[in-house]
């Protein structure tokens, strides 16, 4: 099952080669099925390596934007039991088109204060943003926005990597799948909550499979103080002070995937993001729109 900008790995290779991972996927082999298999998983090994090019927006001030070279697929299924790359999926009830299953997952936001990330790939070209705008006039009158104080990235208190667990079911319709999830952070950092709904579609050919989908995000105000929040080591570095309260972010995926041969895929796929318009008042960000891509080809076995 390939995967594509849900959740992203850092891996180390031979002490200096950083590889960042994009997670999303469906079954090679139930492309070629109908409409109600193809989000539907198979049992056993399923084992590969997708080449290519992309990459994945850092909304973090002076951060860079995050290439992508190499996706790895590591899963395994054992009756009501699945490791997905970073995910564990316990799923204790399905029928022919539902499916409600506990589960963990590595949260998104603290991978982007993951240091050293211009070791990722040597030589590579980042794109640079401008900042977001240190004042202006206020929409609601006449008051001017306070500014945004920001000072050196690295010297902020750090973020740590926070897993996540709890539910999520599945309703597949023909070429329809929703989705609706709740997790709960269980590694002690902020005790955060995110949860999300999702509406996707699926159009298959006899060699291709195009899929779409509509996301809503939402974060706890817990969760997002922790990561874009500021406490007093950041003001300190010289950033403002910021709490944010709970957000609600939308993003819009298309993937592609053609079947060159029984074990080759040419694949793509693209994803935009809007962060709720509350963020914009983080000193820590500097984007509110993320952009990611992937485009190469995948092995499979």
């Amino acid at each position: 099952m390939w995967s594509i900008i849900c959740a992203r790995i850092k891996i180390i290779l031979s002490n200096s080669c950083v590889l960042t991972l994009f997670i999303f996927s469906v079954p090679k082999a139930q492309a070629k099925q109908s409409y109600e298999d193809i989000y539907q998983t198979q049992s056993g090994w399923h084992l590969g390596m997708a080449t290519g090019y992309g990459k994945i927006d850092n909304p973090i001030h002076q951060g860079n934007d995050i290439p992508l070279v190499l996706i790895p697929k590591i899963e395994f299924y054992w009756g009501d039991f699945a490791l997905n790359n970073s995910q564990l999926i316990y799923t204790p009830w399905q029928n022919d088109s539902t499916t409600f299953s506990f589960l963990t997952r590595v949260n998104e936001d603290g991978l982007y204060f993951i240091d050293d990330l211009l070791s990722a790939s040597a030589g590579a070209a980042f794109l640079q943003r401008p900042l977001m705008s240190d004042g202006g006039p206020n929409q609601q009158g006449n008051k001017t926005a306070p500014a945004l104080m920001r000072g050196e990235i690295e010297r902020i208190d750090d973020r740590k990597i926070s897993v996540l667990a709890g539910m999520e079911v599945n309703h597949d319709w023909n070429d329809w799948r929703i989705s609706a999830a709740w997790y709960r952070e269980v590694t002690n950092y902020h005790h955060g909550d995110e949860a999300f709904f999702s509406i996707a579609k699926a159009w298959r050919g006899q060699s291709h499979l195009w899929l779409t989908s509509l996301e809503w995000q939402y974060q706890s105000e817990e969760l997002l103080q922790y990561y874009y929040g500021t406490r007093l080591a950041d003001w300190i570095a010289g950033f403002s002070r910021f709490r944010p309260n709970s957000a609600l972010n939308t993003s819009i995926k298309i993937s592609y995937r053609y079947d060159i041969s029984s074990h080759w895929d040419f694949i793509a796929e693209a994803r935009i993001q809007r962060l709720d318009s509350m963020l914009n008042a983080s000193p820590l960000l500097q984007q509110q729109h993320l952009f990611s891509f992937f485009t190469g080809f995948a092995w499979s076995f």
